[in-house]
């Protein structure tokens, strides 16, 4: 025992922080729990609709989410781990960032594309970019948190405890999981999300151990689906997109009212990715081998 550690001995809540299972649930509660009460206390201050400050308002007040987590997250890192979360480095993170978003929208846009080859897709104009601002406030927010607790928390601890099979195992089912409530999901839906989106998220944090590429990714799909295609995004309508897209034929190939994401077009394209994005990951060395799991971290 050091002097340090008898002048300053860890408390419970730190030994805590040393167990795997435990340690990612005090970061998800850690990132939940505040932006939670935050969602919660604000509702009561956003005028209702039509009133013209409800938008500017809401969206405001979203924004603060991704910062609260953005802010909360390198001290619980500090508080656990002892070390800087080099992972939220914004400027290592801002041209993978960028990329990400090309690569997310470049994705997106090549399974309508193929889906319009097929016949399946017809596209016509929307009704412009009345909602380009509050889909950029909205996909950034979903991007952010889910990306921190799927890959920085979930990903990142179990391949410390596992190796980077086991974590990107786990947190793709869990990321599939957590999408099983939305609108018009399915046991398919589910299943293509945990597989298509899961890895492929998984790896673009593992090839660049930064989290804005896969903030970036997961954003440029969301935002090029819904506010610029016009597409269902999990589930979900987006009101005001660029491009009016209408589907018509077989629901694996369309997706149905859940979105591309239950497309087998979509699946194949994100397969293509994951597997670039993979090669790359093992050719950088950044592949973890398999271990017995450990129950307890650093």
């Amino acid at each position: 025992m050091t002097i340090a550690e008898i002048t300053n001995p860890p408390g419970m809540f730190n030994r805590m922080g040393h167990w795997t299972l435990l340690r990612v649930l005090l970061y998800a509660v850690g990132i939940i729990g505040p932006v939670v009460l935050f969602e919660w206390g604000t509702h009561f201050f956003v005028p209702e609709a039509p009133s013209p400050w409800h938008t500017p308002i809401r969206m405001a007040a979203n924004l603060v989410g991704p910062i609260l987590a953005l802010a909360i997250y390198p001290r619980l890192v500090r508080r656990f781990e002892g070390r800087e979360a080099t992972e939220l480095d914004f400027r290592r993170g801002a041209l993978s960032s960028l990329v990400g978003l090309l690569l997310g929208a470049g994705l997106l846009a090549a399974s309508f594309l193929t889906l319009w080859v097929l016949g399946v897709a017809q596209f016509a104009a929307g009704d412009g970019l009345d909602s380009v601002l509050t889909g950029l406030i909205v996909f950034f927010c979903v991007g952010v948190f889910e990306e921190m607790i799927m890959r920085a928390i979930v990903f990142r601890v179990l391949e410390q405890a596992a190796g980077t099979t086991v974590a990107i195992v786990i947190s793709s089912a869990l990321f599939g999981l957590a999408h099983m409530f939305n609108p018009d999901a399915t046991l398919v839906s589910t299943v293509q999300i945990a597989i298509e989106a899961g890895i492929l998220l998984a790896l673009a944090y593992a090839v660049t151990r930064n989290l804005w590429f896969a903030i970036g990714i997961h954003m440029g799909w969301n935002y090029a689906q819904g506010n610029i295609f016009g597409g269902f995004v999990s589930g979900t309508e987006v009101p005001h997109s660029l491009i009016k897209t209408t589907l018509t034929g077989p629901i694996y190939l369309t997706g149905g009212p859940f979105g591309l994401e239950a497309s087998i077009v979509t699946l194949v394209v994100c397969l293509i990715a994951a597997l670039v994005l993979g090669v790359m990951v093992v050719r950088r060395g950044e592949w973890r081998p398999m271990t017995r799991f450990r129950f307890s971290l650093p």
